[in-house]
């Protein structure tokens, strides 16, 4: 019987090493930022059920009104306080739906599928008012991170 690997222990010329893929275009770009993607919702959709539940039961409270504060800080502030739980639980219902949108773009994108909606999640991701990951900054690095790899020619290749 003979070595299909030659005397080298090498394959020889014509013969695979590795069954091509379709999709191994885009040279494992997307593995990262998709992971990345994954993790920022969770960690959104995760905040706005502790938020969602913090409301309901009523927690949360009256926020501290500082007594030297300017009166336009003072009337925004006592908006707040007298918010209702019910409309606080259906904020953070958004929040947690758009945390789940944005897991399953960046599962979609790490499968090389549904372009289009990897390229919302990574947007979504972004936005300060919609996830808590958006106002600190990290949501929108990861965002412009997915969509830097995103508009790639080699990963929109890759897309089915």
């Amino acid at each position: 019987m003979s070595n299909p690997y030659g005397n080298y222990g090498q394959l020889p010329q014509g013969m695979p090493n590795q069954p091509h893929s379709p999709r191994s275009g885009d040279g494992g770009k997307v593995k990262a930022p998709a992971i990345a993607l994954i993790v920022c919702g969770a960690i959104d959709a995760a905040y706005g059920l502790l938020n969602m539940v913090t409301s309901l039961m009523g927690g949360g409270g009256q926020a501290e009104i500082p007594p030297d504060a300017p009166p336009a800080f003072r009337e925004f502030m006592e908006q707040m306080n007298s918010g209702s739980p019910i409309v606080g639980a259906i904020i953070s219902l958004g929040m947690v739906a758009a945390g789940a949108f944005i897991v399953f773009g960046g599962i979609q994108m790490m499968n090389n599928r549904g372009y289009g909606l990897a390229i919302a999640s990574a947007i979504l991701n972004m936005l300060p008012c919609i996830t808590c990951l958006g106002c600190c900054g990290v949501g929108g690095g990861i965002g412009i991170w997915a969509l830097v790899v995103l508009l790639n020619e080699d990963v929109k290749r890759s897309f089915q």
